[in-house]
């Protein structure tokens, strides 16, 4: 992680955790949550706890530098973070008699609410989150969201935010972008062999011609097929297939067709 860029939010959210200010990142359409206010407010040691997020074999993949303001005096800061789908990961691991003895309740319903919600997300996919994006408090209670909702919801919203700072339409809704996920079968439109992790503008928004974040411009891409494309016309783009260019432009003037109900 030394070598690593920090990731630039596009949003911050505060909320509070035992008393202690925590400041929740949005960046690359994913919620990040710095691990470094829990552990104080729980009586953690931060280095230990830094070292075993490093060997754990799944949040070691995870984990991710941030640029974020710090809730007391806004100065930034670059911390460590983890995506708040995998924070209950690592409440999980986290031992009680570790903590402030008065703080050990509280970490052991924090853990009890984990396990609900890995179970929850496995059997009905659902996952319940400790935060409210739009409060600035923990929540007494809890209450059950669709993991990828909320994440196409992040998504959408940050692509209509990019359209609206630079006066283009936008007009894509959570529902449109289902539907051209599925229309696409959960695949990168141009490669069509990884599954789609972004939203691409077909015509980039700093295209004259760009017609903004709508349905007929956006579709998922992996991130390599984003990577080649870059910020470039599509029929511009020398490394993608004309054949593919083609077949994607059909399948977004189709679903820029109005439903027929």
């Amino acid at each position: 992680m030394a070598d690593e860029k920090a990731l630039i939010p596009f949003e911050e959210q505060r909320v509070s955790f035992l008393g202690e200010a925590v400041t929740l990142a949005l960046a690359n359409d994913r919620v990040y949550v710095p691990l470094r206010p829990f552990c104080n407010a729980l009586g953690l040691s931060w280095r230990g706890q830094f070292a075993r997020v490093k060997r754990h074999p799944i949040l070691k993949h995870e984990v991710k530098k941030v640029r974020i303001s710090l809730a007391v005096d806004n100065r930034h800061s670059v911390a460590t973070c983890i995506p708040e789908e995998f924070f209950w990961g690592w409440i999980i691991t986290l031992s009680p008699s570790r903590v402030k003895p008065e703080h050990a309740p509280k970490l052991l319903w924090l853990r009890e609410t984990g396990y609900r919600a890995m179970g929850q997300m496995y059997f009905e996919d659902k996952l319940k989150l400790p935060f409210d994006i739009d409060s600035v408090e923990l929540r007494a209670e809890i209450e059950p969201m669709s993991l990828n909702k909320q994440r196409l919801q992040l998504a959408v919203k940050n692509q209509c935010r990019r359209a609206i700072s630079i006066g283009l339409p936008a007009t894509l809704t959570v529902e449109q972008w289902e539907r051209s996920i599925e229309s696409f079968d959960g695949l990168c439109a141009y490669c069509e062999e990884r599954s789609y992790a972004v939203i691409e503008h077909f015509i980039p928004l700093s295209s004259p011609t760009s017609p903004g974040t709508t349905i007929g411009n956006c579709v998922p891409s992996c991130f390599s097929c984003n990577t080649q494309k870059g910020n470039r016309h599509p029929d511009d783009v020398p490394n993608i297939l004309r054949s593919v260019i083609d077949r994607v432009r059909e399948k977004l003037q189709y679903l820029e067709e109005p439903l027929p109900f």
